[in-house]
């Protein structure tokens, strides 16, 4: 009911839930074997649930609908109680939703195509970044000095577009980076050996105005 807080209807109904993409691998994807979500903000998740003695459940969605979500009525279909992909608290997020304690610090690496001549950070400036706009990789992006944005919804597009030579670069987090080089090793595309950072350190994003669920 009113005044109630979202802690509150997640005991009652013995479920959190959580939105993530389902694909960020080695955050949060499928175990190819079992076709369970697996990965460290699934464990994170698993952890919290197990903490509050209810069940964790997972609802997927695109990237950019996973904050808002949080504000949906609980009864809609997409509703979730807390996003956990990966989101900077960028000062834009944090005015209108409430972040826990960072688990992460924002590192990204840059993807560019194995035929480029990019080396450097500093030879970014100018060029074609293949990202969404919004969010912190593509305030690194634009850090780094992108022209222009190829809008993409996904990091595989992302790299995509730059092994396709659509795009000049694509900026992602470096522990995924890390991952997706090792299990794509035929793909056309090197990782700079810089990585940029943010100053957005990584947490999870919950409505604001739920302070029980915030301190859980």
């Amino acid at each position: 009911g009113v005044g109630e807080d979202r802690l509150d209807t997640i005991l009652e109904r013995g479920v959190i839930k959580f939105g993530y993409s389902g694909g960020f691998a080695p955050y949060n994807f499928k175990d190819p074997e079992t076709g369970e979500f697996t990965g460290f903000e699934t464990d994170i998740a698993h952890l919290i649930a197990e903490d509050l003695g209810v069940e964790a459940e997972f609802v997927t969605m695109s990237f950019q609908s996973l904050v808002p979500a949080t504000d949906l009525n609980v009864d809609h279909p997409e509703s979730i109680d807390v996003a956990l992909n990966n989101h900077g608290r960028t000062p834009e997020r944090a005015a209108e939703h409430d972040f826990t304690l960072p688990y992460l610090n924002s590192v990204f690496g840059v993807w560019v195509n194995a035929e480029s001549d990019i080396e450097t950070v500093e030879d970014l400036n100018g060029l074609i970044a293949a990202q969404s706009a919004t969010g912190s990789t593509g305030d690194a992006a634009k850090e780094a000095g992108a022209l222009d944005f190829f809008p993409v919804t996904t990091a595989t597009d992302g790299r995509k577009m730059v092994e396709q030579g659509r795009a000049d670069f694509h900026v992602m987090d470096y522990n995924a980076t890390l991952w997706t080089l090792q299990n794509n090793p035929n793909d056309k595309l090197r990782v700079l050996d810089e990585t940029l950072e943010r100053p957005d350190p990584v947490g999870m994003a919950i409505s604001a105005g739920n302070p029980k669920l915030l301190n859980a």
